[in-house]
Formats: structure tokens, sequence, C-alpha cells
């Protein structure tokens, strides 16, 4: 079984243990659960988006990458994440958590890639991600 059906279920368990629904309002809260997991997901690829960009800075651009503008490399992404991603906010589905952790570990990956010293903490943290991701 993926483990990112099991935290999708843990957290659902969570939001009935905090708010005990009635039979009435539980799929309201499984909604609401899902619309948060929807803005972990926005926001997990805003960061990876951003990292992108600063990996294409740092790599003087010698990338298959187009050059850009700021604001145009930020409005393709975020067309390209609508045109995915926009009809999870209608499905009750573990799918967009697992896209969450996935951008969660390539936004890490990129910024372990900047030739810094890195701390144990970003190693486990990367090692943490996998594991819940896989």
């Amino acid at each position: 079984m993926d483990i990112g059906v099991l935290v999708y279920s843990w957290l659902l368990a969570i939001g009935v243990r905090i708010f005990r629904p009635g039979i009435r309002t539980e799929f309201a809260l499984v909604r609401a659960v899902n619309f948060l997991v929807f803005f972990a997901a926005v926001y997990t690829f805003s960061v990876y988006w951003r990292a992108l960009a600063d990996w294409r800075t740092r790599t003087n651009h010698e990338t298959s990458i187009p050059a850009a503008t700021p604001y145009t490399w930020i409005a393709l992404g975020y067309l390209l994440f609508i045109v995915n991603f926009a009809w999870f906010v209608d499905v009750v589905s573990p799918d967009i958590l697992v896209a969450a952790i996935v951008f969660a570990i390539a936004a890490l990956l990129f910024k372990l890639n900047d030739h810094l010293p890195h701390g144990v903490v970003a190693y486990a943290s990367l090692g943490g991600l996998l594991a819940v991701g896989n």
C-alpha cells in the first residue's frame, strides 16, 4: 500500500478526531481536509518553482530551460500547475498529497545542489520526505 494514501487517511482521522463531525457534516470535513492539502501542494509547488529558477540562474544558463523574465517564469509555472491540478480541488483523492510531497522533494534537491555545505537536518529531511513519498 502506498504511504501517501496512509498519510492522507491519517489526516482525515485527525480531522474527524478534532472536529467530531456528524453524519451530515463528515463529507464536508473530508472536502475541507482535501482543500487544505491542495493549498499545501500549491505552496510546495511555489517553493519548487523558485528553487528551479534559482538553480537555472546558478548554472550560468547552460541548461535546456529557456530564458524568460521572472514574471513570465512565474506565470508559466502557475499556468502549468492550474492546468494539471485544478481538477484536484473537486476530487477527493490522496494523489494531490503525493504531488505535494514530490514537489517538496524536488525543491529540496535543487536547494541541496547549491554547492554549499548542508547539515544533517537537510539530508534527514530529504530522507523523511523520500520515505513518506514512497
